[in-house]
């Protein structure tokens, strides 16, 4: 073997060798991006629904028919139960633009790889 075609093995090894290393993070990002998007969504859309009737539970026990004292303590305990739905649906939407942020760089690793292979058998078919 001349000393060019080792040296043309030896590229193409090494170049092979970095492309699995970017489709294999490509896939690993792909994965836990479309993990994180579907559990975000549809825990989010959960909390949503609970958020929601929370809200109309409040509205309907706004109407004091107990006492004051005790109404108003019920308020405060309803909007205290809402307000940790809605810090809770927060988590889940953060956790849905994580997975879309997974999701993207997936992409942008996947168009490395296609550039990184185009520039490679370029660099081969011009020695």
């Amino acid at each position: 073997m001349s000393s060019k075609t080792g040296k043309i093995y030896n590229f193409e090894r090494i170049a092979r060798r970095r492309l699995l290393t970017l489709l294999s993070s490509a896939l690993i990002f792909f994965i836990l991006g479309v993990g994180n998007l579907l559990f975000g969504l549809v825990k989010g859309n959960e909390y949503r629904s609970l958020i929601q009737q929370a809200q109309d539970e409040l509205k309907l026990s706004e109407q004091p028919v107990i006492p004051l004292v005790d109404s108003s303590l019920n308020i405060y305990s309803h909007v205290q139960h809402v307000n940790r739905l809605k810090s809770r649906l927060d988590y889940y939407d953060f956790v849905t633009l994580g997975g879309k942020v997974f999701l993207a760089l997936s992409g942008i690793f996947l168009l490395l790889c296609l550039v990184i292979k185009q520039t490679n058998e370029e660099v081969i078919n011009q020695t």
